[in-house]
């Protein structure tokens, strides 16, 4: 019988020990936590004309009537958003075979008819620091050569289009700027 009562202890206590892990669990399962503050969720950028604030929507060159002939348009770049975003671009064409990155990688060539037609290149004329820019940015359709814009910051691009050949015929294109948090 002394036997029985030690049996009787023991279950007792392993049915304690079983009914209070189960409570824990529980009450790590359904743990509240409280949240204070906003949370970084969310990149933007805004695109303005030379002037800083008039938005650009697109830019214009002119319509090159001899060979190397170079257009140049400023834009600024800023971070609107409440985290900092890398900025990269590339070229966005209707026959996109004709363009290319060119050796060395610091911009896009046009080709037709094995010539070179136009030369695309941005440079990075102030950094979102307010200290100049290292010049040429490269192009990178990939995203992995960006450039950092910090919150509130924003950044001077000159963008040059330089034309090779003599005969010019209007096209359109599109350069993008893409941009992850």
């Amino acid at each position: 019988m002394h036997l029985n009562k030690k049996r009787i202890a023991i279950i007792v206590i392993v049915i304690i020990l079983i009914a209070t892990n189960v409570a824990l669990a529980y009450l790590y399962m359904n743990k509240d936590v409280a949240i204070s503050g906003g949370v970084a969720s969310e990149g933007a950028i805004a695109i303005f004309q030379e002037d800083g604030q008039t938005e650009m929507t697109s830019i214009s060159f002119p319509l090159f009537q001899g060979t190397q002939q170079t257009g140049t348009r400023f834009l600024f770049v800023n971070n609107t958003g409440n985290v900092p975003v890398n900025v990269y671009w590339s070229i966005s064409n209707t026959n996109p075979n004709n363009w290319s990155i060119e050796p060395g990688g610091q911009a896009y060539i046009y080709t037709e008819s094995a010539q070179t037609k136009y030369r695309f290149s941005i440079n990075n004329q102030v950094s979102p620091d307010g200290s100049p820019g290292s010049g040429l940015w490269n192009p990178d359709p990939t995203g992995t050569q960006t450039l950092t814009i910090g919150v509130g910051q924003g950044t001077k691009l000159s963008i040059d289009l330089i034309h090779y050949l003599a005969v010019n015929t209007p096209g359109t294109f599109s350069f993008v700027l893409s941009f992850y948090a």
